[in-house]
Parts: C-alpha cells; structure tokens; sequence
C-alpha cells in the first residue's frame, strides 16, 4: 500500500495471491518505486521460489 501524506488516502499499489509476494524496498524518485516479486510453485515434489527485480511508475 502507499499512503497518500497529502490526502491521508491509502492505495494499494499490487496484490499479492497465495503464489506470489511483493517487496518494495525503496522508491526510485517521486513517482517511481522498484519491488522484488516472488512467485512460489511446485516443481518435482519440491518449493521452487523465483524472484525478479521490477520498477513501475505509480499514477499521480
């Protein structure tokens, strides 16, 4: 979620489902922010986590 100082508003910025996690470390500038996305499945019996580095631009 951010929150919005301004307004007092809350938005939320991605989801996360039973497979997948989000992470948001930092913002990148003022209307930007970089996240770390986990997907969780099943391969062969076995956990296999898969984390990719993404970056969105979030609206004004």
């Amino acid at each position: 979620m951010v929150l919005d100082l301004g307004t007092g508003k809350e938005k939320i910025v991605k989801q996360g489902t039973e497979t997948v996690d989000y992470d948001f470390p930092k913002w990148e500038d003022d209307h930007q922010i970089s996240y770390t996305k986990t997907t969780n499945s099943e391969a062969h019996g076995k956990l296999v986590q898969t984390s990719t580095k993404e970056t969105m631009k979030l609206e004004e």
